[in-house]
């Protein structure tokens, strides 16, 4: 009798997990990826590790690739089954290539592991990409390459305003493409056409957001809200796109009283950090207040946990300015 209340039991328990992982929005995954990685960076890694398992399995182990990579890590340290966490990532898209840049690769290949997950990446791939949309993907793959091709060789060293106008109507090509697969399929998120992360050649799909102007991103805002509520787009390509089109409050361009070209820049996620005489910062935001309301509503963490996580200072408010002569 007990045996068969148990079964019954573990039965409901499932049931109400998957239930959760179908039905809910994905906004409880972020918080505790947010904690996960604050605990992380304060060395609580075994907090941290039950906080990944938690978003994990909350969510029927559909989680974002970089986020087992970076469950991996914190397993590694305390010694817990971070193959389990690879093998998941690889299923959710993590590419084999990314891994062998980590700096954790030394530590598989010390502990003989990389034969056995090169077998098992390259089955768990195959089924991967089996699952998307691969026209879909096959387009946003050369919608990228075009991006590349001419942001590069002698297209770099066009006059600058040539340069601009000849951008404008690459980027508007690939937006009137981006627009229509919108109204067609949704936002190409990870659920269609995987989730590759930041790599130039592949499905950047953040990189061809970044390349539109502040009027075309607004239009394609609902979209991308909806993918990152739904869990099929990562939160922080959305705050990315968004500082790196409207942070430029002046260009190089222009001047200031004395003739000087001036750059004046701020943020409102502030997500964008610049390295400077050996020394790395996150790009000062309109309002502290504002940022951390603005992250909040997409599921970043704040300003302060953030800066924790990256191990660097909380942006300031105000402004970045730079002259040149």
């Amino acid at each position: 009798m007990n045996l068969i209340r148990n079964t019954l039991l573990n039965l409901l328990i499932i049931n109400t997990i998957t239930c959760v992982g179908q039905n809910k929005d994905f906004f409880e995954y972020y918080n505790l990826i947010n904690q996960a990685e604050v605990q992380h960076a304060v060395g609580n890694y075994y907090i941290a590790d039950s906080l990944y398992k938690k978003a994990f399995v909350l969510y029927n182990n559909k989680g974002f690739a970089y986020n087992y990579l970076q469950a991996t890590k914190n397993a590694i340290i305390i010694k817990s089954n971070y193959l389990d966490y690879l093998l998941k990532g690889f299923e959710n898209g993590l590419l084999y290539k990314i891994v062998k840049k980590d700096t954790i690769y030394n530590y598989l290949k010390k502990n003989k592991n990389t034969k056995y997950l090169k077998k098992q990446y390259k089955k768990i791939r195959s089924e991967y990409l089996a699952s998307l949309n691969s026209s879909l993907r096959d387009t946003i793959a050369k919608m990228v390459k075009e991006d590349q091709k001419y942001r590069k060789g002698r297209y770099e060293r066009m006059d600058f305003k040539k340069q601009k106008i000849f951008l404008n109507k690459v980027d508007t090509k690939n937006y009137n493409k981006l627009l229509k697969i919108c109204q067609k399929y949704g936002f190409p998120g990870r659920d269609l056409v995987g989730d590759d992360g930041n790599e130039i050649g592949f499905v950047d799909v953040p990189l061809l957001l970044r390349h539109l102007d502040s009027a075309k991103l607004m239009i394609l805002k609902p979209y991308i809200l909806k993918a990152i509520k739904n869990g099929t787009f990562d939160p922080l390509n959305y705050a990315f796109a968004y500082d790196y089109i409207n942070m430029f409050k002046t260009t190089v361009e222009d001047l200031d009283k004395n003739g000087n070209h001036i750059l004046i820049i701020q943020q409102q996620y502030g997500v964008i950090q610049r390295t400077e005489n050996g020394k790395t910062f996150i790009f000062p935001v309109e309002s502290i207040e504002k940022a951390n309301n603005l992250r909040a509503k997409i599921g970043l963490p704040t300003l302060e946990d953030n800066a924790l996580i990256l191990k660097l200072e909380p942006p300031t408010e105000g402004i970045y300015k730079r002259i040149f002569k």
